[in-house]
């Protein structure tokens, strides 16, 4: 299952692997203004850590944007930066897609976590599972296409 199901050129195998890391970091950012605009809204793909922490934060502050929820963005701000991190690297060096894709696992498994421990206040989608899978099979098929890459290269 590929979020890009067009043919993929060979000169670019981690392509699609970094448009979806571009993309996490965007609706991240979109997500947590628009949750500080105090808005219903929320987009899929993005990063569940920083969002449903901010949320956390916002409701330990009484729903006002307090101190909480200021640590909140600033560790979401951390988050960002470093999925922005891994898209820039990986343009040279393809094992930096395989460090986002770690950090994506371990955002779907603060998903499967926040989903499972009753929280109040706070509900999860089951789009948010679907996407998540969906970003981490591209990711997934990214790093094999640029292991593989690098193998056939040698």
């Amino acid at each position: 299952m590929s979020l890009f199901p067009q043919a993929r050129k060979p000169a670019q195998p981690a392509f699609y692997g970094r448009v979806c890391l571009l993309l996490i970091v965007i609706f991240t950012a979109v997500n947590l203004t628009l949750l500080c605009l105090r808005t219903d809204q929320y987009f899929l793909f993005s990063a569940s850590l920083p969002y449903y922490l901010t949320v956390l934060a916002k409701i330990a502050d009484g729903g006002v944007n307090g101190t909480y929820m200021h640590m909140a963005m600033g560790f979401g701000l951390v988050v960002m930066g470093v999925y922005l991190l891994c898209w820039f690297k990986s343009k040279k060096n393809r094992k930096w897609l395989f460090y986002a894709m770690v950090f994506f696992c371990v955002d779907t498994l603060v998903l499967v976590v926040i989903c499972f421990v009753p929280i109040p206040n706070v509900e999860v989608d089951i789009m948010d599972f679907i996407f998540h899978a969906c970003v981490l099979s591209q990711m997934l098929q990214e790093v094999g296409a640029a292991k593989a890459a690098e193998e056939k290269a040698e």
